[in-house]
């Protein structure tokens, strides 16, 4: 597997197809940017892969750390490289982060249900008091 940049929806899905774990390094910038809650976090989710994240703010809104992935300090590579070791070497674990993580997206990301929970509050906002 090559690292290709951007991709079609269905390189995505090829890519996770192969895929074992995913690992997702966002790191704060220089400046003190960085990233919500990353969507190829989500994506990993709807794949059932198990997650393994840095342990930022905007990551730490979908990955409970040993519940629906891990997280790490990123800068710590003996961390890291613990973390990629422990998925490795525990296929019921892997099976239990990518299931939680699956139930996750489902629960938080689905259009069908988000378009109701918006639609319903366009509703209420729009009835007079």
């Amino acid at each position: 597997m090559k690292v290709r940049g951007a991709t079609t929806p269905e390189g995505v899905d090829e890519a996770c197809r192969w895929a074992d774990i995913f690992w997702h390094t966002g790191v704060v910038d220089a400046e003190g940017d960085r990233d919500g809650l990353p969507n190829v976090i989500p994506e990993a989710f709807a794949h059932s892969l198990p997650v393994i994240a840095s342990n930022l703010p905007g990551n730490a809104e979908a990955v409970t750390d040993g519940v629906t992935g891990l997280l790490v300090d990123v800068t710590n590579p003996k961390q890291l490289a613990q973390a990629v070791k422990r998925l490795a070497e525990d296929a019921a674990l892997r099976n239990k982060l990518g299931e939680h993580g699956r139930r996750w997206v489902e629960e938080n990301y689905l259009i069908s249900s988000n378009a109701k929970i918006l639609a319903r509050a366009f509703e209420q906002a729009g009835r007079p008091d």
